[in-house]
């Protein structure tokens, strides 16, 4: 212990928080200006358009409900994010589509396949991060 002492100067445990904090906080501002912006909310159902809301992340809290052929569907949106709500087993039998959570950024969508449901996050600073053929 008294070897480690003579290695480690106050001044490195100072710099060493230091760094820690940048860190965080720079984590901190990166998510920030990821979920900053204005977006658009978009549900589709078999392929074609069955919703699209404007929002920003600042809005208060909203459910939009949509008619899937199996059923009613709830859908939260809140924060920037939104997340299909717990729905009955004959609307959706396993419960993937609200069990997957929140969706905040473009590239994650919730998928309901037995309603044929898809519900995507798209923002206006989306940038494309890959072509593939």
């Amino acid at each position: 212990m008294g070897a480690l002492r003579r290695l480690v100067t106050p001044c490195d445990v100072a710099l060493g928080i230091a760094v820690l904090l940048a860190g965080l906080l720079s984590l901190y501002w990166i998510g920030q200006a990821v979920a900053g912006g204005a977006g658009t909310l978009l549900v589709e159902l078999d392929g074609r358009p069955a919703l699209e809301v404007t929002y920003h992340p600042s809005d208060p809290p909203r459910l939009l409900t949509v008619e899937a052929p199996r059923g009613e569907i709830a859908i939260e949106l809140r924060d920037g994010r939104a997340r299909v709500m717990p729905l009955p087993v004959h609307v959706c039998p396993l419960g993937i589509c609200w069990n997957s959570g929140w969706t905040s950024h473009p590239s994650k969508v919730i998928v309901c396949l037995p309603n044929r449901l898809v519900v995507r996050l798209v923002t206006k600073d989306t940038q494309v991060d890959g072509i593939t053929r």
